[in-house]
């Protein structure tokens, strides 16, 4: 499940007034498979801390220990552990860490003398962790690291700007955003996992503003773009080959983050209306 990130306060639809109790610029997930939302919330003083809350607002957990930038939390497939970027003190740097729900087994998984990564997200089996990896300005590429051993492999094309990775359901395969330096256009690519076979999904007019995400079956990439140019955001869905383009939502509104999940209704898209700086989630059906 692909994180939600830039929320300004994260709830869910159904609990409006109760997650109005998380004060302060937060960032968050869709509830992972143990029913709960992660998300890091950015103290007074700048600091940010990983907390988990039920998606009824209820039972908000701190789960980092204050003092550090912590941030862009992403639930382990089997909800026992988060992923997320941190700086452990440098505010100049960022690596990838894991720590367990219950705040236990803290580790750091990329090493580097002058590492900037973030964005990590989970391959289906729980094994690796992809994020991207600051190579310099305007240049970012895509690692994977195996939790199991910490070896580090590059995943996307050496030569080629890589952001904001999702895995196949499948984990044969990684969409990510790739953005050209001359025209600050971004589109998605697919390749795969191996750093081999990339190619961009063509869609022309079209400026891919979010990260890419995979619907559960494989068959779906959604993403949210300004490619009707109207100055807002609308989430649009698509074939991993770039074929059946459609666009799910046209709202004056900002459609932000698209993200997709099962419940027990099959597959379901959700986005994220910013309205005077609060998110809500909206169900999609049908999508």
């Amino acid at each position: 499940m692909k994180r939600l990130a830039r929320l300004a306060t994260v709830i869910c639809a159904s609990a409006f007034a109760a997650a109005l109790t998380v004060t302060g610029d937060a960032r968050g997930t869709l509830p992972g498979s143990n029913g709960l939302i992660a998300f890091a919330r950015v103290a007074a003083n700048g600091d940010e801390e990983i907390y988990v809350m039920r998606p009824d607002g209820s039972g908000v957990t701190r789960i980092t220990s204050p003092g550090f930038v912590d941030r862009g939390p992403e639930w382990s497939p089997d909800g026992r552990r988060i992923a997320f970027a941190s700086s452990r003190g440098r505010s100049d740097r960022a690596a990838i860490w894991v720590i367990n729900v219950d705040g236990s087994g803290l580790r750091r998984l990329s090493h580097g003398a002058h590492e900037i990564s973030d964005s990590p997200t989970w391959s289906p089996d729980g094994r690796w962790l992809a994020f991207n990896r600051f190579v310099r300005i305007g240049f970012y590429r895509v690692y994977a690291v195996k939790l199991s051993t910490g070896r580090l492999r590059l995943i996307t094309p050496r030569g080629l700007d890589a952001e904001e990775p999702d895995w196949s359901p499948d984990g044969r395969r990684i969409a990510f955003i790739s953005t050209q330096r001359t025209s600050e256009a971004s589109q998605i690519y697919v390749g795969g996992i191996n750093g081999t076979g990339a190619h961009a999904l063509k869609l022309p007019g079209t400026r891919v503003r979010s990260s890419p995400n995979w619907s559960p079956d494989g068959q779906w990439i959604v993403f949210e773009s300004d490619r009707a140019e109207k100055g807002n955001l609308d989430i649009y869905k698509m074939h991993p080959d770039g074929t059946g383009l459609v666009q799910l939502t046209d709202s004056p509104a900002i459609d932000a983050l698209a993200a997709s999940r099962h419940d027990a209704g099959g597959f379901v898209l959700y986005s994220v209306h910013l309205v005077v700086g609060v998110a809500m989630w909206m169900r999609l059906p049908n999508a």
